[in-house]
Order: structure tokens, then sequence, then C-alpha cells
């Protein structure tokens, strides 16, 4: 069928169905989005059993009949939208990427980088779609159905990779749900939505959730972070069926991991050199020099997790992998340390969160030494 779901009535063509599970709205409002959805043309309503009493909200008995009962809809939104779509994840390789900070660059990049000779889209912050032919949809992970309309879009378009962005929100909230990732990613936890998580911990566990997908096939995490430490051991020993992956700035700090067979991602060494990072690395005991374009050592271990999301993916040789991503122009994105005037440097950063701030503003501070300047 050609019918859309969705949550959004306002996106409601004739013939689509609508999924209607709480969000925060009161009474009058679920009822008058009931009727705007039947207005719009909405050919039927999966709606959430124990919230909705659609005796009580419609009085026409032609759309009564059209309404469906679901218990746990919310829950279950993206499993049910994925078989309506036909498992479109399944015949894609979907990287999904968590952490506080480096989704945007990390996706972006490897829709980038994964795109010869196969094509690579990008799900996430700046929009979905293959670059340069975004869609904006105003989430970081959007709601469930549209996940999965969104994953069906990219399939028919000639997607065979996307790189998705996938929030602490959208894990909690079972939107990626019905998602058959081939590889998770994770990049870091600081200090970030706590409003909604209550403490760092619930914060943690969130994110986590992402390793916990059945069919996950690789796995690649920050052993920086103390927290992927902490998910390292988790995923070495309770899912020995997944190939893992752990990138580092400092080599030292793999020597706590447990027993078990990691793949490395080393920087032994690396220099500020002009508008880059010239870097030694150790990539399964293979060594390797490479400069790479980017500012700000949070950015270096963002190549570190791009480059093993690479190796992991796509199966690439190391020399194949490194010289692809310093081609020019293959490591930029929009509003991350992105370079506007040259000469005085100027900048653009949508850092937020306390830790991302903090590290942007190091960044610049030894690149305006570098230069003889000022930050």
């Amino acid at each position: 069928s050609s019918a859309n779901i969705t949550v959004d009535t306002r996106q409601i063509c004739n013939g689509d169905i609508y999924f209607a599970y709480p969000s925060g709205l009161d009474a009058e409002e679920r009822k008058r989005r009931i009727e705007h959805a039947f207005e719009n043309g909405a050919a039927a309503i999966v709606y959430e059993k124990e919230t909705f009493d659609m005796s009580q909200i419609i009085t026409s008995s032609s759309n009564l009949a059209r309404c469906i009962s679901f218990i746990g809809l919310a829950e279950n939104a993206g499993l049910l939208a994925s078989q309506w779509f036909e498992n479109p994840s399944s015949k894609l390789k979907v990287i999904g990427v968590t952490g506080t900070n480096g989704k945007t660059s990390i996706t972006t990049w490897l829709s980038n980088l994964l795109g010869e000779p196969n094509r690579a889209a990008v799900m996430g912050t700046l929009g979905n779609g293959f670059q340069g032919q975004l869609v904006q949809t105003g989430y970081t992970t959007p709601q469930a159905p549209t996940v999965q309309s969104e994953l069906n879009r990219l399939l028919k378009e000639g997607a065979e990779y996307v790189a998705m962005e996938v929030s602490s929100q959208g894990l909690d909230q079972g939107r990626v749900n019905g998602v058959q990732f081939e590889c998770a990613v994770f990049t870091n936890l600081t200090q970030d939505h706590l409003d909604y998580h209550g403490n760092m911990d619930n914060y943690g566990q969130a994110k986590a959730k992402l390793f916990e997908f059945a069919g996950l096939k690789t796995a690649v995490i920050n052993a920086d972070d103390a927290f992927g430490l902490e998910l390292l051991r988790r995923v070495v020993e309770g899912r020995p069926e997944v190939q893992v992956w752990a990138y580092s700035l400092s080599p030292e700090a793999l020597r706590p991991l447990l027993k078990g067979p990691v793949h490395t991602v080393l920087c032994t060494e690396h220099r500020l050199e002009g508008q880059g990072y010239r870097c030694w690395l150790s990539v399964e005991g293979e060594a390797v020099e490479v400069r790479w374009p980017v500012r700000g050592l949070f950015n270096l271990s963002n190549c570190l997790a791009t480059l093993a999301g690479m190796l992991a993916a796509q199966g690439l040789s190391l020399r194949d992998a490194t010289a692809r991503m310093s081609e020019p122009g293959r490591l930029a994105v929009c509003g991350r340390m992105e370079e506007v005037l040259r000469r005085p440097l100027a900048l653009v950063d949508y850092a937020h969160s306390p830790h991302a701030v903090h590290h942007a503003l190091r960044a610049l501070r030894t690149l305006a030494l570098q230069r003889g300047g000022r930050l």
C-alpha cells in the first residue's frame, strides 16, 4: 500500500493511517486531533486503548468503525510501522550513532564516506536523505512511524547504508523500535538532557539500549569515556556474537578492558598542523599516518569513531578508508567547527552542552595561539 503512517495530523493525506497515542495532551486536544485526522482524509486511526474512549469522541458510526484499539501502542508503534512498510531496515545497513556529542558529525561523515560505490543516506539533526538533498523533520530522532517511513523512502531511492543519529529520548520512547541496526556507535556521555532523564545514570542507561538490539552485528565504542568503558565491558561479556571495536586517543585507556576479543583503532600520536591534525594510528596492529582537516581533539576522536565504523560496516582496507577520509571536503559538517571566514578566522559551531562548549573553546584557543592571535 502507498498509505503512510503518521502521528502528526497535519501530515495526513487521503488514505493515510493516524497513530494516536498520548504525549502530554489533554482530553480536548486528543479529541481535536482525532477529528482533524478524519477531516484530512485518514483511512484509519490506531489508538491507545488505555487512554482513548472513542465512543466519547466520535459520533459518526462509520468513522468509529475505522478506529482500531491497541494496548501499548507507543512502545509498539515502530514495530507496527516497520511491518507495514515491509521491514525496510532489514534491506539496509543501518548504523546507529548515540552519545551526547558527535552524533551529527559522525553520521554526516559516514554518509559522505560510505557513499562510494554504494549510496549512503543520513537521518538526524540536519535532516534526512542524501547529502545535498536533506529533508528537515525538526527532530534528531523522529517519531517511530516517521523513522520507518523515512527508511522506506530512502530504500526506494537507492540507499544501501543509512547513518542514523539515535537520541537518548528516542531510545527511551521506543522511536527506533523495529529498526534492524547493523552497527551501533557510542561517542561519549556528558551532562545534558537531565531535565528529561533526571540523572546521569538514567541518561546512560537510555544510551545503552542501542547496544541491546537483537541482530546487532558490530559495536563501536569510545574507550576514552568512563561510561564507554563500562559499555565495552557489558557488550564484550554479554553479547559474544557482536564484533566490538574500541577507539581511543589514549591507548592506555584500553588496559582496563576485561577478557574478550576487541578490535582497536588507536591514535598513538597527533600534532596540530595548519588546518588540522597529523596523526599516527595503530589499527589492529597496522600503523598508518594520516592528515585530517578537523579542529579540536573531540573531532579527532569523532574521526576515529568514523574510521572504525567504516572498517566495521563496509570492510574497507585501512589504507583505502584513511585515504578516503583525507580527501578534501569529506569531513565538512554544517555548523560543526565550520569555517566561514579565513582572515580573520571565523568559525561556526552549534555546541550547546557544557562539555561541548568547553571543548570547542579549548580547541579554538589552541588554534588562536598557533596562529599568533587571540580568541
